[in-house]
């Protein structure tokens, strides 16, 4: 407790003036790798391998190692890290949190401390919020990594098992975080681990992590199964929720969960003919009609699903994006085709299930970067142990940013 404490009352000082010491060492060196051939760069980085394997530490070759990719990177790119990059990848190294702002480089600086831990050759995960970008950078890494003779993967949803286990077997993969978690979890389901697709959960760079780490955190992810109950009480439940007013219901303004009221509790138990609807044996029942509630008067067509094609797609709240094949479990899903009209189908058993938080923790190492996190610098402390460096930018910012304004609609807007 009193490291963490340490840790989050010195986040600007100790780690940024450490990263700054690297960073100029590493600079120093530059006119070093810049007279060596390519052949001598690679043989610097099989070396650098060698030496990892034969126990040195990723601290101990560091500085050779962020001058090696450094020089590689602008020999493929033109593009020459700046110092403070060079400082964003060693915050990345050490398992904390960078805050590099927009326009500043996330990329390139990923790759540098990917390609550090990639010596390892115990696999580097980068996660990303959607396939483009994971493609997108792959490719930018692949290039450069060739000269080096190191292995770059892209893991996406659409490729087969057989080509799943080849990109994580890479020495650096790209991925969605939804990727990578569904993976994880088909993963544990499987009988023989000759069947597993991802090697190891060994060091995972997470990028927009204020969102996937935080935001999404608690979200889970479910695998599931065969029908295990009936649903003909679907429509009949929903029925009933549409008749109720206002007088009957409430919903709790920040958890957004609803419940009846005395009003509605007695018409329940009318309509129903059940004389206590809050006895044990009329258990699925409430729980039917608190689901309904929910999708009549929480979600919204548009907002957190659509209807496409007699089917309930729901949307990613932070994206926009469809979240295709997913659906809401213990009865929700059935309630919201209720509503819409749309055909229902009986409820599956989840087979498996994990959060994100749950997820992210099983890693060795877990690092991220972000534009913005300085805002939740105690929960990434508190929940990963991990401390929100923000990086300087290369050059003072002439942007300005103006206070947010909130209008009532749009017409006042």
């Amino acid at each position: 407790m009193l490291n963490k404490f340490f840790r989050l009352i010195s986040p600007k000082n100790r780690i940024l003036h450490a990263a700054e010491r690297i960073a100029k060492k590493v600079d120093k060196l530059s006119d070093y790798f810049r007279g060596l051939s390519d052949e001598e760069l690679r043989k610097q980085s099989d070396n650098l391998v060698a030496q990892v394997a034969a126990g040195k530490s990723l601290d101990y070759i560091l500085i050779l190692a962020f001058g090696i990719i450094r020089e590689v990177i602008f020999r493929e790119t033109n593009e020459y890290a700046y110092l403070v990059q060079l400082e964003g990848a060693f915050v990345v190294h050490c398992g904390d949190f960078a805050e590099i702002v927009t326009g500043e480089g996330k990329t390139l600086t990923l790759l540098i401390v990917a390609y550090l831990n990639a010596l390892k050759k115990e696999g580097v995960h980068i996660v990303t919020v959607n396939e483009y970008l994971a493609r997108r950078d792959a490719d930018y890494a692949q290039r450069i990594l060739n000269r080096l003779g190191l292995t770059v993967g892209c893991n996406t949803a659409s490729i087969s098992g057989f080509m799943k286990k080849k990109m994580f077997a890479c020495d650096i993969t790209y991925t969605t975080n939804s990727e990578l978690w569904f993976d994880y979890l088909r993963d544990n389901m499987v009988q023989s681990y000759d069947d597993k697709k991802n090697r190891s959960l060994n060091f995972a760079i997470v990028d927009e992590g204020d969102s996937i780490l935080i935001d999404e955190a608690r979200t889970p992810l479910i695998i599931s199964g065969q029908p295990r109950r009936d649903f003909s009480m679907y429509v009949d439940v929903n029925h009933f929720v549409e008749k109720l007013t206002p007088e009957d219901y409430k919903i709790e303004p920040e958890s957004r969960s609803p419940s009846l009221i005395i009003e509605g509790t007695k018409k329940a138990e009318k309509y129903f003919n059940v004389s206590n609807i809050f006895n044990i044996e009329n258990s699925d029942l409430i729980h039917k009609i608190i689901n309904a509630l929910m999708a009549n008067f929480v979600f919204r067509d548009g907002k957190e699903y659509i209807v496409r094609e007699n089917e309930i797609l729901l949307v990613d709240q932070f994206t926009g994006r469809i979240l295709h094949g997913r659906s809401y479990n213990s009865g929700l899903q059935q309630a919201i085709k209720a509503k819409e009209r749309v055909k229902i189908e009986p409820e599956n058993l989840i087979i498996a299930t994990i959060t994100y938080q749950s997820f992210f923790r099983l890693y060795k190492k877990l690092a991220a970067v972000s534009g913005t996190a300085i805002t939740e610098s105690e929960e990434f402390l508190k929940i990963y142990n991990m401390v929100v460096v923000p990086i300087p930018t290369n050059k003072p910012l002439i942007r300005k940013d103006f206070p947010d304004f909130i209008f009532g609609n749009a017409e006042a807007k």
